[in-house]
């Protein structure tokens, strides 16, 4: 697999996307970390902290010549769906208190959007996406909304359930 460094410019423009989407402010992730885009078929963005930085620049290079490719470096951050960069689970939780779009359930709702299953909430929200968390504040999976009447359907887009489901 190859590794390309991304430019702060592009970095921003789809860390703008998950901002718009999720209502967040991440502009310190950029300060503060280094990204590389991966040639998969389905494009990945990695994530690791600047204070690394020198280290996995001379890891890649070695690497590239003795023809190894590491598979990843550091945590996943995003990957494309479509034309979308949709965040990735190991971010969610950072992503928790940077956004807005947070969504707590109780426990029992939680088990059922970890299932996978679409749940309809008695509450209104004013977004089309968000991010799910228990009563704990802890990260369980991105969904999407739809109001139906007075009420609002909660879509399970990714969600740490699916592991658990697809038996990865």
């Amino acid at each position: 697999m190859i590794f390309r460094k991304m430019t702060t410019a592009e970095v921003r423009d789809i860390i703008k996307q998950i901002e718009k989407s999720y209502l967040c402010n991440l502009g310190d992730m950029v300060d503060n970390n280094d990204f590389y885009l991966s040639d998969m078929k389905t494009a990945v963005i990695y994530f690791y902290s600047k204070k690394f930085s020198e280290n996995v620049d001379l890891i890649i290079e070695k690497s590239r010549s003795i023809n190894l490719h590491p598979l990843f470096i550091g945590g996943i951050f995003a990957y494309k769906r479509g034309r979308i960069w949709e965040p990735d689970l190991d971010v969610g939780q950072l992503l928790v208190n940077k956004c807005g779009n947070v969504i707590r359930l109780n426990e029992q709702l939680i088990y059922k959007f970890l299932y996978g299953k679409e749940l309809l909430i008695k509450e209104t929200f004013n977004f089309a996406k968000g991010i799910v968390v228990d009563y704990n504040m802890k990260f369980m999976g991105y969904a999407s909304l739809r109001k139906v009447k007075n009420m609002t359907k909660l879509i399970p887009e990714n969600d740490l359930g699916y592991y658990l489901r697809s038996g990865h």
